[in-house]
């Protein structure tokens, strides 16, 4: 498990993907007051063994790197939340419905989502197997 993302990125430049003893599989991302980036999150292509995602405070992340998530490990992730991140609005959580492989969603304290009841009708109906916890204000 690595706390620091610099860590992660010196440990595994030291390993050799060919040998399977260091094939290395992401599973959990939770960047916590960091500074992910919307367009940061096109790395998540190729993250087959994602599982589970939590932004909180991440002041940076806005409504594409939703999009660009969705689009690349959707299918994959079992638990995204999105907590205080003040650049998420409507139109990024309407890109969750890319996220067909989730089983619980938690949404808290996203201030600049207009009518966050009618996205919430919105992801109950494109995404019927998923737990939606929410607390928008």
């Amino acid at each position: 498990m690595f706390n620091d993302y610099d860590a992660l990125i010196k440990r595994t430049a030291e390993l050799d993907p060919r040998k399977p003893e260091d094939d290395v599989k992401l599973t959990h991302i939770h960047a916590i007051d960091a500074s992910v980036t919307g367009y940061g999150c096109r790395h998540f292509e190729g993250l087959v063994g994602i599982r589970e995602v939590r932004f909180r405070l991440c002041d940076n992340l806005h409504d594409y790197g939703l999009e660009y998530m969705g689009k690349a490990v959707g299918k994959h992730l079992n638990t995204l939340e999105i907590d205080g991140c003040r650049r998420i609005s409507e139109f990024g959580l309407a890109h969750l419905e890319l996220c067909s492989g989730l089983k619980l969603l938690i949404l808290r304290n996203l201030k600049s989502v207009y009518r966050p009841e009618k996205v919430l009708e919105k992801l109950k109906v494109a995404l019927p197997k998923t737990e939606i916890q929410h607390n928008f204000h």
